[in-house]
């Protein structure tokens, strides 16, 4: 036997034991008995970053992080699409847009039924919608030229397409929508303009967005950040909403290294952080009894949850039974089932997942969630789903 597969089965039983990922909030003004020392990324105003916790990991993340652009957050749709009323459901589509290869204007023309040139919805009552972006490209003479000791990753392959090659910031601003968007890696060192590029994970919406955060998942193979923001309807009603992107598997020294538990470190990181959002904008007077037990709170036998949450995305996963996809499901108990349709390949890697808030009756209309049968050019089909507000 040799000595790969023994370190391997002597990490093995370790794996039962993997509950938890500690991740800790980066401030403007770090506390250090509660924050990490990291170079990137540098805190900014209007998010709030959630990095983990370990410094083997910060070392390795923050080489990714120096070749990369700052946030871009333009939180309020420039157009005026109208409140979202109480009683109308919101769609809500998810999609790795391979940076540049997605033809991203024809598919929110015929997938989300709104025309960016014109600025009208191709039905007489128009609908919001929030977009959820894995592989966002950025391009931008802000991207540092020549940053200290980099990693800079491999332009994404593009196929040839029609029509123009956006990057999401401009998007959004033909569309009229507001965004987020956190770079993750580099894409490549110079685009044919000269203009250097970056990808990240990004929400475009036709509501204005709040309480941003960016979500830095430990060290696996590429850097991968997630970024998550909250919309509210006319009577106030929240609802937070996460674009996931979790590596492929990692290569074996990585493998050793974890005990063969990579992805699943980077759901439960997801998951706690997730968690320490929700204990920081908790009420003060249930913060304490949120800390000590969530996300493991129960009413009844009943997980408890203080917002309703959808996080979706590509999880890069080859089947539903996978251990990262199982963990998250189980903290998104109201998740739709499982597709079951490949996305990717012949794989199923992109799923949207959601828990409601306690005592309501929010809900993804199970009649609703489909795989987009065209790719539009990318390498991924996109995910849609129907949110509506209970009682």
């Amino acid at each position: 036997m040799s000595w790969v597969v023994i370190a391997i089965l002597c990490a093995a039983p370790m794996l039962g034991c993997v509950r938890t990922y500690d991740m800790q909030q980066l401030t403007a003004a770090p506390d250090t008995t509660t924050t990490i020392e990291r170079e990137c990324p540098a805190p900014e105003p209007g998010i709030t970053w959630y990095v983990p916790a370990s410094q083997s990991d910060g070392h390795e993340l923050d080489r990714w992080c120096r070749a990369t652009g700052p946030v871009v957050l333009d939180t309020v749709p420039s157009r005026h699409f109208g409140a979202w009323q109480r009683g109308d459901s919101l769609l809500v589509a998810v999609w790795n847009i391979a940076a540049g290869s997605g033809d991203i204007l024809p598919f929110i023309r015929e997938q989300l039924g709104f025309d960016c040139e014109t600025g009208y919805f191709l039905e007489s009552r128009g609908h919001h919608f929030v977009i959820l972006l894995q592989e966002a490209l950025r391009s931008s003479g802000g991207i540092p030229a020549d940053p200290e000791s980099p990693i800079i990753a491999a332009a994404v392959a593009e196929e040839d397409r029609p029509g123009p090659r956006l990057d999401v910031v401009e998007v959004a601003r033909r569309c009229g929508l507001a965004v987020a968007y956190v770079a993750a890696t580099r894409n490549g060192t110079l685009d044919s303009a000269g203009v250097r590029e970056d990808k990240g994970n990004a929400i475009l919406s036709t509501l204005p967005l709040s309480d941003v955060i960016g979500l830095e998942e430990p060290a696996v193979a590429q850097r991968r950040v997630s970024v998550g923001a909250t919309v509210r309807n006319a009577a106030g009603d929240s609802l937070r909403l996460v674009s996931l992107h979790i590596n492929t598997f990692p290569g074996p020294w990585r493998i050793l290294w974890t005990g063969a538990s990579s992805r699943l470190r980077q759901s439960l990181a997801i998951v706690t952080a997730l968690r320490d959002v929700e204990i920081a904008r908790a009420p003060e007077s249930d913060r304490a009894e949120l800390a000590r037990c969530h996300p493991y709170c129960v009413d009844d036998g009943v997980p408890t949850y203080p917002i309703s949450t959808i996080a979706a995305g590509d999880l890069n996963t080859s089947d539903d039974s996978e251990s990262a996809i199982q963990h998250l499901r189980e903290h998104f108990p109201d998740s739709p089932p499982p597709h079951g349709e490949a996305t990717s390949r012949q794989f199923p890697t992109d799923h949207l997942l959601f828990r409601r808030r306690t005592g309501s009756d929010d809900s993804i209309r199970p009649d609703t969630y489909r795989v987009v049968e065209s790719k539009y050019y990318s390498d991924h089909n996109a995910v849609i789903g129907w949110f509506a507000f209970g009682n």
